[in-house]
C-alpha cells in the first residue's frame, strides 16, 4: 500500500549492522575471531560503496579490533569523524535486560560509554539491543542515567501496532523507543525487496514517517553484502515515491526528533513491561544461573571493600576489579545467562565464572589483611607452650547496618587436643572481640570428618553488630578455665526430630507430609501444605516456547508431587536451631537444611537438589498470596498472575486486599509466577541443549543430554513481612565478609601510639 499524495515523503532509513552472538552455537574464541573478520569485511565494503554507513555496538568488539588489528581500528575512527560509522549502544556487549543485577548493566553502560568518549570522543545516545530476550521495566531510567535517550530493539513484541513510541518507567523516566516495522534486524540474502515491501505496507500506520529499515547477516557476524546494497537501489528506482537513505541509528532517531519538534505529533506511551518474551530462559541452566549470581554478588560486594582501603591502596585493586566485572559482563550476555548456547560453549563460560570467584577471593584475601592491618586486637596471654588464639575479621563492605548471626571456623592448635580425646564437645573456648571482651557463641559441628574423636578445629555461630562500611576483629582460641557469657533476649530450639523454633517462627517437616509447614503466632506463614515441590512436564528448549506458544507460558502441569521422606534434627543451641529435610519422588530428590536464629523473622535453607528428570522442572510452591512486588534491575514493580515472570534477589508477596504475606529471596533462582492463590518459582528445567521446538517434534538421536541434570546447590530465604525480613532479603547475597587473619607485625596499640605521638 503506497502512501497517499498529502502525506509526507516517507523515509527509509536502512541501518546496516551485523549482529554477532560471541557465544552461542559456537564457543568464545570462534566468536571473537568472527568480530574480527566480520569488522574486515564491512570495512572492505564501505571503501568500495562510499555511500554505505553502518553501526556498531559492542565496545568488547572493538576492544578486539583495537588489540589484534590496530590499521583497522584507525579506518574506524576515521569512519566515525566522517559519519559513515555509528558506534551505538553503549554497552560493553548486548546482555541480558532481566537477569543481571541493576550494578551490572550500569558497569555495562559505563564501560562502554566511557570506551567511547576516550576513543571517539563522544558517548553514544542511542542504545540498541537487536536481540535480548526482553526488558527490565526500569530500563529507561538505566538508559538516561548513562545519557541515552533513544533506544531500538527487537524483542518482545509489542500489544497493539506501537512500532515507535515512548517507554516510560515506573519512575516516570522516559526514552524515544523503536522495535521493528517489519522482519527483525537482518535478513537473508536474497530478502531486501520483499523487506522493503514490508516497510512499504507499514509506513501508513506510523504517525512518523521515517522508519528504522535494519538489515544485513546476522548472528555470526556478517553484514551488508553487495547483493543487499543492488536490491536496496533497485526497490527504490522502482519506488520514486520513497526516499531510501543509507543511515545510521542515530541519523534515525534524530530525523524522528525533528519531526516531533517541527509537528508536535504525539507518540503512544507504553508504560507496561516489556519483559516477557521466551520465558523459558529465566529458568534455564541452573548451573550457569548459580555460577554467574555468586560471582555478580562477589564483585559488587569486592567493588565495596575496595572503597574500604587506604587511599594509596585503591587503586590497584581497583585495577583487578575491573578484569572480574568484565569476566561478569560478558557472562551477562543474552545466550550465556539465559542458558541457550551449545553445551561445549556453556562448560567454558562456567569456567570463566569460576575463574571470576576465584579472583575476587584473592583479591577479598589481600584486602582483609590490609584491613586487619588497621585493628589493634588486644592479645590475651597464654601458658607456656600453648598456641595464641585464632585471630578473625568481619567486614560490613555495606551501605547499611548489618545485625545477625555469622559463622567462623578455625584451628585451636597445630596438633589436636590429646587430652580432650573422645571428649571433643568439652573443649574450652574464648571468643573475644578485638578489645578484649568476651561474645557469647553457639558451637557447631566442626564441619569435617577427620577424626572428629580428635578436637583441634572448631566451628560457631555468634552475633555481630557491624556499622556501613566498618569492620570488626575477633579472636577464637582453648583457653582452660574459659568463661562462658551469658546470652540475653530470645532462644532458638527444637522439639523432637522434625521441629525448630524461635519466638516468632515454627517449623515442621513430618514424615510422608506435602511440604514443609512454617508458622507463626497469627497462623501460617504459608497455607496449605506449606513449602512443597512439584515435577511438572516441560517438553520444551532452553528457550521455552521458542515460538511463544500458549501453552508454554505458564506449565503447571503436575507429574509428581514430591513429599518429605526424611528428616532430622542437624543443630540445636541458644543462638540457631537447623532442621534438614528431604523432599522426594521416584527418581529425583531435594535436600533443605532450614536454620532458624533466635531473633530471626526468617528462615535461610540450603537447598542440594539431585534432579535425574527428562521433559520436566522442579518448582517450588509457596501457597497464599495472589500478587507480588518483584525487585527487578532498577527497582521494584507489581505484578499478578502473567505467567511466568524474571524476577530474582527478592520479592514481597501480597494477598488479594494487598496485605503483605511473605518476602522471599534467593541466590540462584529467577522465574516465578503466580497462580491459584500460590508462588512457583522454577529450581531447575531438564530440557535439551539449543532445541527450538518441543521434544516430540526434534527428532533427536537417544541419549542426548539435558542441560540441568546432576547435583546442584542453591540457598534461599523465607520470611515474615516486615523491616526485617525485608533487609535480611536485600543483604542475602552479600552479607559480611569473613577472613583470618595471618600474624604479621602488630600495630601498636592505642596506649602506646599516644606516647609515641608525645
Amino acid at each position: 500500500m503506497k502512501p497517499s499524495a498529502s502525506a509526507p515523503r516517507p523515509v527509509f532509513h536502512l541501518v546496516a549492522n551485523s549482529h554477532l552472538d560471541p557465544v552461542w552455537l559456537w564457543d568464545r574464541r570462534e566468536g571473537l575471531n568472527e568480530a574480527l573478520s566480520t569488522v574486515r569485511t564491512v570495512l572492505d565494503l564501505m571503501r568500495e560503496k562510499p555511500e554505505l554507513r553502518y553501526i556498531r555496538g559492542e565496545t568488547l568488539v572493538y576492544e578486539q579490533v583495537l588489540q589484534h588489528a590496530p590499521r583497522d581500528f584507525a579506518e574506524i575512527r576515521r569512519l566515525v569523524r566522517s559519519g559513515r560509522w555509528d558506534p551505538v549502544g553503549g554497552t560493553y556487549l548486548q546482555p541480558d535486560m532481566n537477569l543481571p543485577a541493576a550494578e551490572t548493566l550500569a558497569r555495562h553502560f559505563t564501560t562502554g560509554q566511557e570506551f567511547f568518549l576516550r576513543h571517539f570522543g563522544r558517548r553514544a545516545w542511542a542504545g540498541w539491543s537487536a536481540d535480548c530476550f526482553g526488558h527490565t521495566p526500569f530500563l529507561p531510567a538505566i538508559l538516561r542515567a548513562h545519557g541515552l535517550r533513544a533506544y531500538a530493539f527487537g524483542r518482545p513484541k509489542i500489544a497493539g501496532q506501537e512500532r515507535l513510541f515512548w517507554w516510560e518507567s515506573p519512575d516516570g523516566a522516559r526514552v524515544l523507543a523503536t522495535t521493528y516495522a517489519a522482519g527483525w534486524y537482518g535478513c537473508e540474502r536474497d530478502e531486501m525487496p520483499a523487506r522493503m515491501d514490508g516497510y512499504l505496507a507499514a509506513v501508513v500506520h506510523s504517525p512518523v514517517k521515517h522508519l528504522f529499515v535494519p538489515f544485513g547477516l546476522g548472528n555470526h557476524g556478517g553484514g551488508p553484502t553487495r547483493r543487499h546494497l543492488a536490491d536496496i537501489v533497485a526497490w527504490q528506482r522502482a519506488h520514486p515515491k520513497i526516499e531510501v537513505r543509507f543511515s545510521t541509528l542515530h541519523g534515525y532517531f534524530a530525523a524522528v526528533e525533528a519531526v516531533l519538534a517541527k509537528t508536535g505529533v504525539r507518540l503512544p506511551v507504553v508504560r507496561g513491561e516489556l519483559g516477557f518474551c521466551l520465558r523459558g530462559t529465566y529458568a534455564t541452566a541452573l548451573r550457569v544461573k548459580s555460577a554467574y549470581r555468586r560471582a555478580e554478588a562477589a564483585v559488587i560486594r569486592d567493588s565495596k571493600l575496595v572503597t574500604m582501603l587506604p587511599r594509596s591502596q585503591r587503586h590497584s585493586f581497583a585495577i583487578r576489579l575491573e578484569g572480574l566485572w568484565r569476566g561478569v559482563m560478558f557472562n551477562s550476555f543474552h545466550d550465556i545467562l539465559p542458558g541457550t548456547c551449545i553445551e561445549g560453549a556453556m562448560d567454558e563460560q562456567r569456567d570463566e565464572l569460576g575463574a571470576v570467584l576465584h579472583g575476587c577471593r584473592e583479591l577479598e584475601r589481600e584486602a582483609t589483611i590490609a584491613l586487619g592491618r588497621k585493628i589493634w586486637v588486644r592479645p590475651q596471654p597464654v601458658p607456656f607452650d600453648r598456641p595464641t588464639a585464632a585471630r578473625f575479621l568481619v567486614v560490613n563492605p555495606q551501605s547499611r547496618a548489618f545485625r545477625g548471626l555469622v559463622e567462623l571456623a578455625g584451628m585451636l592448635d597445630y596438633r589436636p587436643i590429646w587430652a580432650y580425646a573422645n571428649h571433643p564437645e568439652q573443649v574450652p573456648l574464648e571468643l573475644r572481640d578485638q578489645r578484649g571482651r568476651l561474645c557469647a557463641f553457639q558451637e557447631l559441628e566442626p564441619g569435617h570428618h577427620f577424626m572428629r574423636h580428635l578436637p583441634w578445629r572448631k566451628r560457631v555461630v555468634f552475633e555481630v553488630n557491624l556499622p556501613p562500611r566498618s569492620s570488626r576483629a575477633f579472636t577464637l582460641g582453648w583457653v582452660e578455665g574459659a568463661r562462658r557469657t551469658p546470652l540475653r533476649g530470645g532462644m532458638s530450639g527444637a522439639a523432637g526430630n522434625g521441629t525448630i523454633f524461635n519466638g516468632g517462627l515454627r517449623i515442621v517437616a513430618k514424615r510422608g507430609a506435602a511440604g514443609l509447614r512454617i508458622t507463626t503466632p497469627n497462623g501460617p506463614l504459608l497455607s496449605g501444605d506449606g513449602l512443597s515441590a512439584l515435577l511438572v512436564e516441560d517438553p520444551y528448549g532452553p528457550w521455552g516456547g521458542h515460538y511463544e506458544e500458549p501453552a508454554s507460558l505458564e506449565l503447571l502441569k503436575v507429574r509428581e508431587h514430591w513429599k518429605v521422606v526424611d528428616h532430622h534434627i542437624v543443630e540445636r543451641g541458644p543462638l540457631r536451631a537447623a532442621l534438614w529435610c528431604r523432599l522426594a519422588g521416584r527418581r529425583s530428590h531435594l535436600d533443605l537444611t532450614v536454620h532458624l536464629g533466635r531473633d530471626d523473622t526468617f528462615v535461610a535453607a540450603e537447598a542440594r537438589l539431585l534432579f535425574l528428570e527428562e521433559r520436566a522442572r522442579l518448582k517450588l510452591r509457596l501457597p497464599g498470596c495472589s500478587q507480588a512486588d518483584f525487585s527487578v534491575p532498577g527497582g521494584v514493580v507489581r505484578r499478578g498472575p502473567q505467567g511466568e515472570v524474571p524476577g530474582g534477589r527478592w520479592l514481597c508477596t501480597l494477598d488479594a486486599r494487598g496485605r503483605e504475606r511473605f518476602i522471599f529471596a534467593t541466590d540462584a533462582l529467577y522465574n516465578f509466577s503466580l497462580s491459584k492463590g500460590a508462588l512457583y518459582t522454577t529450581v531447575a528445567r531438564s530440557s535439551r541443549y539449543t532445541m527450538d521446538v518441543e521434544e516430540k517434534d526434534a527428532r533427536l538421536p537417544p541419549g542426548e543430554p539435558v542441560i540441568d541434570r546432576g547435583e546442584f546447590r542453591f540457598r534461599f530465604l523465607l520470611g515474615t513481612p516486615g523491616r526485617l525480613s525485608r533487609e535480611a532479603a536485600v543483604l542475602f547475597e552479600e552479607p559480611p565478609l569473613l577472613a583470618t587473619l595471618p600474624s604479621l607485625e602488630e600495630r601498636a596499640s592505642p596506649r602506646k601510639r599516644r606516647t609515641s605521638e608525645r
